[in-house]
């Protein structure tokens, strides 16, 4: 299973480890997610527990700049708007078409995941990215971007690499954003 087809699963979509820098060295930390508040009145029910995988390792550059990120994810979305133009859905090229309005936004909002954005922490860039990140983000639930069946194997082909080539501009701009603050 690709990433993006498992990212709606309890530890599906990749993993994710961070890069915690110091001067000289970096420590790097995975984690895992539990239910520890099944009933949240928020609906905040996960908690996530970080775990130090290897310390005092040597630190890794960051490969691309936000520009450049932002690039990468609009060349994604703009690819994926037209498919789903192209097969009557309309609703799904909305979302990415607000999503790929974002980076250009002067005023940047995430709607769902609220707390990606500490105000008066991050760029306009790192914003924009964020917010188009956030919307763009449709791979998990029921009735998902990822819950779409197709008439064709070609059309399912296109939907696999489009999609998976978004979820991968995505995360790439979530790393981005973060790391350039």
């Amino acid at each position: 299973m690709k990433d993006f087809e498992s990212a709606g699963f309890v530890g599906g979509g990749g993993e994710w480890i961070i890069e915690a820098d110091y001067d000289t060295y970096a420590n790097y930390w995975g984690h895992k997610q539990m239910v520890t508040k099944p009933v949240a009145k928020d609906k905040r029910i996960w908690n996530e527990q970080f775990l130090l995988i290897k310390a005092k390792q040597p630190a890794l550059s960051l490969p691309i700049s936000e520009a450049t990120a932002k690039k990468n994810l609009s060349v994604a979305l703009n690819k994926i708007i037209a498919f789903a133009t192209k097969t009557g859905s309309d609703y799904w090229a909305g979302i990415f078409t607000k999503a790929n309005n974002s980076l250009s936004s002067d005023h940047p909002v995430v709607e769902y995941y609220r707390d990606f954005i500490v105000e008066n922490q991050h760029s306009l860039q790192s914003k924009q990215l964020l917010s188009s990140a956030s919307r763009a983000y449709v791979f998990g639930g029921m009735g998902s971007w990822n819950d779409i069946l197709y008439s064709t194997s070609e059309l399912e082909k296109t939907n696999t690499q489009l999609s998976s080539e978004l979820y991968d501009r995505i995360n790439e701009a979530i790393i981005v954003a973060l790391n350039n603050n």
